[in-house]
């Protein structure tokens, strides 16, 4: 089963999804993730999409467009 659940920033699981942005989204580009690419997100909200073992296989970053 495969669920969707919001993630606390800087948590464990924030990290597996930043671990998996870099293999997926910057290491084929030869790229790192670096501060300035994380700037804000403190601020952001973090969706992580878990398979049946709890490993994250997804997610998402959803930034407000204003504080309402």
């Amino acid at each position: 089963m495969i669920t969707l659940r919001e993630i606390a920033f800087g948590s464990a699981t924030y990290g597996a999804m930043q671990r998996l942005r870099e293999a997926v989204l910057r290491e084929p580009l030869g790229l790192t993730l670096s501060a300035a690419d994380t700037a804000g997100e403190a601020d952001q909200i973090h969706l992580a999409v878990l398979d049946a073992e709890g490993r994250v296989v997804g997610t998402v970053l959803l930034k407000p467009l204003s504080p309402t």
